[in-house]
Protein backbone atom coordinates (compact mmCIF):
# COMPACT_ATOMS: atom_id res chain seq x y z
CA UNK A 1 0.00 0.00 0.00
CA UNK A 2 3.05 2.53 -0.55
CA UNK A 3 1.08 4.35 -3.48
CA UNK A 4 -1.32 5.44 -0.80
CA UNK A 5 -0.79 8.88 0.53
CA UNK A 6 -1.06 10.25 3.34
CA UNK A 7 -0.87 13.75 4.57
CA UNK A 8 0.07 13.76 7.92
CA UNK A 9 1.74 11.91 10.49
CA UNK A 10 -1.61 11.28 12.38
CA UNK A 11 -3.30 9.89 9.05
CA UNK A 12 -0.11 7.64 8.91
CA UNK A 13 -0.81 6.04 12.13
CA UNK A 14 -4.04 5.64 11.82
CA UNK A 15 -3.65 3.41 8.59
CA UNK A 16 -0.83 1.44 10.07
CA UNK A 17 -3.52 0.86 13.34
CA UNK A 18 -6.39 -0.21 11.10
CA UNK A 19 -7.09 -4.00 10.94
CA UNK A 20 -6.13 -5.67 7.43
CA UNK A 21 -9.31 -6.48 5.02
CA UNK A 22 -8.46 -10.55 5.98
CA UNK A 23 -9.99 -8.98 9.97
CA UNK A 24 -12.77 -6.85 8.96
CA UNK A 25 -14.17 -9.49 6.24
CA UNK A 26 -14.17 -11.82 8.98
CA UNK A 27 -15.95 -9.63 11.23
CA UNK A 28 -18.37 -8.67 8.68
CA UNK A 29 -19.47 -12.50 7.71
CA UNK A 30 -19.46 -13.43 11.22
CA UNK A 31 -21.77 -10.54 12.41
CA UNK A 32 -23.98 -11.51 9.30
CA UNK A 33 -23.96 -14.73 10.08
CA UNK A 34 -24.76 -14.38 13.71
CA UNK A 35 -28.03 -12.55 13.02
CA UNK A 36 -29.60 -15.24 10.30
CA UNK A 37 -28.77 -17.67 12.89
CA UNK A 38 -30.78 -15.84 15.65
CA UNK A 39 -33.52 -14.49 13.20
CA UNK A 40 -33.60 -17.79 11.20
CA UNK A 41 -33.06 -16.50 8.14
CA UNK A 42 -31.91 -18.51 4.98
CA UNK A 43 -29.01 -16.33 4.04
CA UNK A 44 -24.83 -16.70 4.67
CA UNK A 45 -22.26 -14.62 3.94
CA UNK A 46 -19.22 -16.82 2.91
CA UNK A 47 -15.54 -14.49 2.53
CA UNK A 48 -11.84 -14.97 1.59
CA UNK A 49 -9.77 -11.79 2.88
CA UNK A 50 -11.47 -8.71 1.86
CA UNK A 51 -13.76 -10.18 -0.75
CA UNK A 52 -17.13 -11.64 0.86
CA UNK A 53 -20.68 -13.26 -1.06
CA UNK A 54 -23.89 -13.65 0.37
CA UNK A 55 -25.78 -16.86 -0.79
CA UNK A 56 -29.43 -17.45 -0.30
CA UNK A 57 -31.18 -20.85 0.43
CA UNK A 58 -34.32 -18.98 -1.14
CA UNK A 59 -36.17 -18.29 -3.66
CA UNK A 60 -34.49 -15.96 -6.63
CA UNK A 61 -37.28 -12.97 -5.60
CA UNK A 62 -36.23 -12.99 -2.81
CA UNK A 63 -32.30 -12.71 -3.44
CA UNK A 64 -33.15 -10.08 -5.49
CA UNK A 65 -35.23 -8.46 -3.20
CA UNK A 66 -32.79 -8.49 -0.89
CA UNK A 67 -29.97 -6.81 -3.24
CA UNK A 68 -32.78 -3.68 -3.80
CA UNK A 69 -33.15 -3.24 -0.59
CA UNK A 70 -29.37 -2.91 0.32
CA UNK A 71 -28.54 -1.05 -2.91
CA UNK A 72 -31.68 1.58 -1.82
CA UNK A 73 -29.56 1.83 1.42
CA UNK A 74 -26.54 2.96 -1.07
CA UNK A 75 -25.06 -0.46 -0.62
CA UNK A 76 -24.21 -2.07 -4.04
CA UNK A 77 -23.19 -5.61 -4.74
CA UNK A 78 -22.19 -5.56 -8.38
CA UNK A 79 -23.80 -8.61 -11.06
CA UNK A 80 -21.28 -11.37 -9.91
CA UNK A 81 -22.74 -11.16 -6.42
CA UNK A 82 -19.28 -10.51 -4.84
CA UNK A 83 -18.89 -7.87 -2.65
CA UNK A 84 -15.01 -6.13 -1.92
CA UNK A 85 -13.79 -4.25 1.41
CA UNK A 86 -11.05 -2.10 0.88
CA UNK A 87 -8.28 0.24 3.16
CA UNK A 88 -10.61 3.23 2.05
CA UNK A 89 -13.60 1.70 4.24
CA UNK A 90 -13.55 2.92 7.66
CA UNK A 91 -14.91 1.42 11.19
CA UNK A 92 -18.29 3.43 10.61
CA UNK A 93 -18.61 3.01 7.15
CA UNK A 94 -17.96 -0.94 7.93
CA UNK A 95 -21.18 -0.61 10.69
CA UNK A 96 -23.74 1.32 8.37
CA UNK A 97 -23.09 -1.57 5.49
CA UNK A 98 -23.66 -3.88 8.40
CA UNK A 99 -27.14 -2.25 9.49
CA UNK A 100 -27.94 -1.92 5.75
CA UNK A 101 -27.64 -5.84 5.25
CA UNK A 102 -29.20 -6.51 8.58
CA UNK A 103 -32.25 -4.04 7.94
CA UNK A 104 -32.60 -5.55 4.13
CA UNK A 105 -32.67 -9.18 5.32
CA UNK A 106 -35.22 -8.10 7.64
CA UNK A 107 -37.24 -6.09 5.06
CA UNK A 108 -37.14 -9.07 2.66
CA UNK A 109 -38.71 -11.11 5.25
CA UNK A 110 -41.08 -8.79 6.18
CA UNK A 111 -42.63 -9.10 2.68
CA UNK A 112 -42.90 -12.71 3.16
CA UNK A 113 -40.58 -13.84 0.82
CA UNK A 114 -38.35 -15.78 3.48
CA UNK A 115 -41.23 -17.20 5.35
CA UNK A 116 -41.01 -21.03 6.94
CA UNK A 117 -42.76 -23.99 6.96
CA UNK A 118 -41.43 -26.32 9.59
CA UNK A 119 -43.29 -29.53 8.22
CA UNK A 120 -41.07 -30.45 5.42
CA UNK A 121 -37.19 -30.36 5.44
CA UNK A 122 -34.38 -27.77 4.54
CA UNK A 123 -34.58 -26.45 0.75
CA UNK A 124 -38.64 -26.98 0.82
CA UNK A 125 -39.12 -24.14 3.64
CA UNK A 126 -40.29 -21.47 0.59
CA UNK A 127 -44.41 -21.23 1.41
CA UNK A 128 -45.75 -17.81 0.26
CA UNK A 129 -47.03 -15.21 3.14
CA UNK A 130 -48.88 -11.87 3.04
CA UNK A 131 -46.46 -8.98 3.14
CA UNK A 132 -46.43 -7.40 6.82
CA UNK A 133 -45.72 -3.93 5.39
CA UNK A 134 -46.98 -1.87 3.02
CA UNK A 135 -45.29 -1.25 -0.10
CA UNK A 136 -43.43 -3.94 -2.69
CA UNK A 137 -39.77 -2.78 -3.77
CA UNK A 138 -40.63 -4.85 -6.70
CA UNK A 139 -43.09 -2.99 -8.23
CA UNK A 140 -41.09 0.42 -6.92
CA UNK A 141 -43.32 1.20 -3.94
CA UNK A 142 -40.47 1.71 -1.15
CA UNK A 143 -41.64 1.59 2.77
Amino acid sequence: MTHVKLQTPEQLQAFKDRPDGTVIGRKLAEDFNALCTAERLPAAMHGVGSMFRIVFDATPAAETAFYLFALSRSIFINASKTGFLSAAHRAAELDYAASAFAESLRDVRDDGLFALDHTRGRGAHLVPQQPLRRGDIRRGELP
